[in-house]
């Protein structure tokens, strides 16, 4: 996972240094790379997770909620997540 943590800095440098030499082909792979090994991470952290126990029923630690922590996570909060993304981006296009 450390080693899996580095990709997503690479490609955010990629991306930086496209939009400064205007090269589209960089650009799309750092995009394509940032989110190839962000969702890798994010697999990665549910199988840890799982691991120790974190995919028994109520191992969420929300308050009456018996779905297992990576459940949360994925059907909850990663969409929760992307829903701001966007919205964050769609707005910064507008102004």
């Amino acid at each position: 996972m450390e080693r899996e943590a580095r990709h997503p800095a690479t490609a955010v440098a990629d991306m930086k240094n496209a939009v400064q030499r205007n090269d589209q082909r960089l650009l799309v792979g750092g995009v394509m790379n940032s989110r190839n090994w962000t969702l890798s991470l994010v697999m990665s952290h549910c199988y840890i997770q799982t691991l120790p126990g974190g995919n028994a029923p109520g191992s969420s630690g929300f308050a009456g909620q018996a779905t297992p922590l990576p459940t949360i996570q994925l059907d909850l909060l990663f969409p929760r997540a992307v829903k701001a993304g966007v919205e964050d981006g769609a707005r910064d296009r507008r102004a």
